[in-house]
């Protein structure tokens, strides 16, 4: 078995994938497949997002390859969203596409699928093991084509050993959460929230969370409405959600911007700062700096009445088979045997992410405990973003980080929402297939 190494992309793939058309536009039947290949000593290209998940995808495969000996892999792991989807489309595009590939669900597995780059895997058995709402994302006009691999859960995490100190209990409406904060202050910790300002993806963790705990919940259709016309990125709304941050920010060290991801997890580390809104995916930073430190994650509180509570999770990432693979029916085998149970708590442990399969019970850290009723409960919201145009996201951040350094309110929500609009036009497809899938 050949083992798992990350690679950077040498300079010739860049340009090829910078100047080579994107395939994405194509107009191939959805889920068209090439003539299958002989089974016999079968090679599956596996192409990784991130490389966080190679010693998992090690143990899976070594595992897989005992009762499928004649089954070898080619295996590449491509950190970075933009570096990723760039050399993605540069394989499509020269005719070297990978047999299996992890990347984001939503708007992406939907667009490769529209282009008829992707296998259809509905109604397989690969997929018995995985919660039908956990489908939703990775269905495109009915039609499956990724399998579910991880789900990422968005919280407040907390320094355990300061609110014991202070006998203090986790936040549960955003009544509490500020007045926690306030209370901190008064017990000597001057700056109780910890925010990283330099970090575009960390400034913005309070935008993607009141999003999915607080708009979604109330709206289901808000994103349908604004590529109709009927709301917007400059709507009240969306003013209300920079006005309650705004309050919170109140409780941020003033040198929030200088600080990165990493600074932010020495400081809750040391107890300079009480609490954190990250993802669960930010735990092996943090026990990287303070591996017995007591921590506890608790889903975020940004809404008016403690039942109103709902925790942020669903699934980010999926394992998808291209249409032009030669050895379809090997993919979907290793896809079955990665979405078993005993394989799910492999990649949950070794790749540090909440597994989407049914019966994994393990999670990776003890201050996840707190999170597995409601990861096994019904009050639950996906990701808001993850059903956004390709390119909006990365505008909200960047205009969140502008309102963060001082910005006016009326100038950040105005260039996201004028933004939105150009990538509307530029996108037409995207807005009339919405809601379709």
């Amino acid at each position: 078995m050949r083992k798992l190494v990350p690679i950077l992309l040498c300079m010739l793939l860049m340009v090829t994938a910078c100047s080579s058309p994107s395939t994405t536009g194509s107009s191939a039947e959805p889920g068209k497949t090439s003539s299958p290949a002989t089974a016999a000593n079968a090679t599956l290209k596996l192409m990784l997002n991130s490389a966080d998940d190679v010693p998992a995808f090690n143990k899976i495969i070594e595992e897989f390859q005992k009762t499928n000996p004649t089954v070898k892999f080619e295996v590449n792991a491509v950190p970075g969203t933009d570096t990723f989807i760039t050399a993605l489309k540069a394989k499509y595009s020269s005719g070297d596409a990978p047999d299996l590939y992890t990347f984001q669900v939503g708007a992406r597995t939907a667009e490769f699928a529209n282009a008829g780059l992707l296998l259809d895997i509905t109604d397989t058995p690969l997929l018995a093991n995985i919660k039908k709402d956990d489908l939703k994302l990775v269905t495109y006009k009915g039609k499956v084509y990724a399998a579910p691999l991880n789900a990422q859960a968005t919280g407040i995490y907390m320094n355990q050993e300061i609110f014991d100190k202070y006998g203090l209990k986790a936040p549960e409406n955003f009544g509490e959460f500020l007045n926690v904060n306030k209370v901190l202050r008064e017990k000597g910790i001057k700056y109780p929230m910890i925010v990283a300002g330099k970090d575009v993806g960390h400034v913005s963790q309070f935008d993607f969370q009141y999003l999915a705990t607080v708009v979604v919940p109330n709206d289901p259709d808000y994103y349908k409405k604004m590529l109709k016309g009927e709301l917007h990125f400059n709507s009240p709304v969306i003013r209300t959600m920079f006005e309650r941050y705004g309050m919170l920010k109140e409780y941020v060290s003033p040198d929030a911007l200088g600080v990165d991801a990493d600074e932010a997890v020495k400081r809750l580390i040391k107890g300079d700062g009480a609490m954190l809104m990250n993802l669960n995916s930010l735990l092996p930073t943090i026990r990287r700096y303070g591996p017995d430190t007591k921590l506890t994650m608790v889903p975020s509180a940004l809404q008016d009445k403690t039942e109103d509570r709902i925790l942020n999770v669903g699934v980010t990432t999926g394992l998808h088979i291209s249409s032009s693979s030669k050895y379809p029916e090997e993919a979907k085998k290793f896809i079955q045997f990665a979405l078993t149970p005993a394989m799910g708590n492999v990649y949950s442990k070794e790749a540090k992410q909440l597994s989407t399969v049914v019966g994994v019970t393990d999670v990776y850290d003890d201050s996840l405990k707190t999170m597995l009723p409601w990861l096994n409960g019904n009050k639950k919201s996906p990701h808001a973003d993850l059903v956004w145009i390709p390119g909006i996201k990365d505008i909200m951040k960047e205009v969140t980080q502008k309102w963060f350094l001082g910005e006016p309110l009326d100038s950040v929500i105005n260039q996201w929402e004028e933004q939105h609009q150009r990538l509307m036009k530029a996108n037409p497809s995207f807005v009339e297939n919405f809601g379709k899938e």
